[in-house]
């Protein structure tokens, strides 16, 4: 489940895990379209409850779920490392 929690930032949850999925919230300078980039980097570590890093595999899996999540929600994304 992705939650948005505050202009930059939403939270990712599994069940008992939480990941803190950091945004900055953008908009082109041509186009003025708005768009979201989305920290690769915050996708590493499950923020609770214990911070373990989360494996290659797992990175990917919820990266595709975050993903998902925003097309749904038809918010245009990027991420960046």
């Amino acid at each position: 489940m992705l939650q948005s929690m505050h202009r930059y930032f939403y939270h990712y949850v599994e069940g008992p895990r939480l990941l803190k999925v950091i945004v900055e919230p953008c908009r082109d300078a041509t186009t003025g379209v708005y768009y979201e980039e989305i920290s690769g980097a915050s996708l590493q570590a499950w923020s609770q409850p214990s911070g373990a890093v989360l494996s290659e595999h797992e990175q990917v899996r919820v990266r595709s779920n975050v993903e998902a999540a925003l097309t749904f929600m038809g918010i245009e994304h990027r991420f960046v490392p």
